[in-house]
C-alpha cells in the first residue's frame, strides 16, 4: 500500500506531498487538478519512462518520491523517479540507480 507520496515539478503539479489514509481507493477532482499527475508520479517511482513533457514548465527536472508498506513480514521500501527537460528518466531504489526490472 501506498503510505506516502512526494512529486515535484511534474505537469501542473508545483509540489505535493500526500499521506494517504487506509483504504484510499479513488482520486476525484476538478479538471485540471492534477489527478493523472498523482497516477503518473506514482508510476515514475516504481520505475515508468519519462520524458521532458512530463516537467513542468520552467523547471529542470520533475522529481517523485514513494513509500510503500511491504508485504508481512519485509521492511516497508521507498522508491524514486527523476525526469529531466533534457528528455532523460531515472528511476532509483532506495537512492541508488535502478532499472525498471530492479
Amino acid at each position: 500500500m501506498l503510505r506516502q507520496l512526494h512529486i515535484t515539478a511534474l505537469g501542473v503539479i508545483h509540489e505535493l506531498d500526500i499521506e494517504p489514509a487506509p483504504g484510499l481507493t479513488v482520486l476525484t477532482g476538478e479538471t485540471g487538478a492534477g489527478k493523472t499527475m498523482i497516477a503518473t508520479g506514482i508510476s515514475l517511482a516504481i520505475g515508468a519512462r519519462g520524458g521532458a513533457h512530463l516537467v513542468r514548465e520552467g523547471s529542470d527536472a520533475a522529481k517523485v518520491q514513494a513509500r510503500f508498506d511491504a508485504p508481512a513480514g519485509a521492511e516497508e521500501w521507498a522508491e524514486d523517479g527523476r525526469s529531466s527537460s533534457r528528455d532523460r528518466s531515472r528511476p532509483t531504489d532506495g537512492g541508488r540507480r535502478a532499472s525498471a526490472a530492479s
